[in-house]
């Protein structure tokens, strides 16, 4: 068991296979709302570079996603510098890229590279009720 606190909105308890991310504020339940939305509208081949959403509860109170093994800061600089970060891709009138390219947004999944921090859009949205 693990507890990761140094994210900006929501704390992350990982047990065994499971991340469960838990918000710290109404910012927090933005992201975790945002996420599982995310994942429930994305493609096959979007879905393919995220952190699967295996759970989640209504109002962003709380997402299960499947735990992946963390990025090292310097993984995250070589794969920015080599393009190595996967592409999501563009499509019209859908949503832009919900991550940022930094080593906290990313791990492995069974050796594979995905997205484990997908809310970036809900850090910006205007704060509601």
């Amino acid at each position: 068991m693990r507890l990761v606190t140094n994210g900006t909105t929501r704390l992350v308890l990982v047990i065994g296979r499971y991340a469960f991310k838990l918000p710290r504020s109404q910012t927090g339940r933005r992201c975790d709302a945002l996420e599982a939305e995310i994942w429930r509208e994305s493609s096959a081949e979007r879905r393919a570079i995220l952190c699967p959403v295996l759970a989640a509860l209504p109002g962003g109170w709380l997402v299960v996603m499947a735990a992946a093994e963390s990025i090292s800061e310097a993984e995250a600089e070589a794969l920015l510098e080599g393009w190595g970060f996967p592409d999501w891709d563009y499509v019209p009138g859908g949503r832009s890229e919900p991550f940022e390219y930094k080593a906290s947004d990313w791990g492995r999944l069974s050796g594979k590279l995905v997205a484990v921090d997908y809310s970036a859009p809900a850090l910006f949205a205007d704060e509601e009720g």
